[in-house]
């Protein structure tokens, strides 16, 4: 037991009378006393989830998965984990999410990365770029429209793919009637 034990419950363990450590059951309850998520705990834990905020440089997916352990930790689901995570989204992914208006956080999560993918490539093209364009000067809603515009790109590629595989299957199914009749 000892060696799976560590920090403050290694030490707690070591202290422990002998008695202690030889009966499971006495050993449960001094362990849970000891580590039990006393309500205190359990009030910090809110309160911290309250404060926090999305890092400058922190990623949308570590900032969610950091909130939602916070939010297990003290209970908190459905439209108030929602509400959480949104609040401390740094400011220019919050206006995508808020436009999206997401009903699970699976969609906060898809729309903060579009928006932090969106931000990447502004960032990127007007440091490369010698114009004077800068991130701020492209609106989300160009942003938007530009992944729209390839989203609809890709969807009729794809319908083109999709009758292309049609004609291919036509051709294949003439071509596999033709032999069956030559092989009689």
């Amino acid at each position: 037991m000892a060696l799976l034990l560590r920090d403050t419950a290694g030490n707690w363990y070591d202290e422990l009378n002998d008695d202690i450590k030889t009966d499971w059951a006495t050993l449960k309850d001094a362990f849970n006393r000891r580590f039990e998520d006393t309500e205190i705990i359990r009030l910090r834990r809110y309160r911290e989830l309250c404060q926090r905020v999305q890092g400058q440089t922190e990623s949308a997916d570590d900032y969610i998965a950091a909130v939602r352990k916070l939010t297990r930790s003290v209970g908190v689901e459905g439209e108030t984990e929602r509400f959480l995570i949104q609040r401390g989204l740094r400011p220019e992914l919050l206006r995508c999410v808020m436009q999206k208006q997401p009903t699970s956080v699976d969609e906060i999560m898809t729309t903060a990365r579009l928006a932090e993918a969106a931000e990447r490539i502004t960032d990127t093209s007007t440091t490369t770029n010698t114009s004077t364009t800068t991130p701020k000067d492209v609106s989300m809603d160009e942003i938007i429209a530009e992944l729209n515009a390839s989203h609809q790109f890709i969807d009729e590629q794809n319908h083109e793919l999709q009758e292309l595989v049609a004609v291919l299957k036509e051709v294949t199914m003439e071509s596999n009637v033709d032999t069956s009749h030559t092989c009689r």
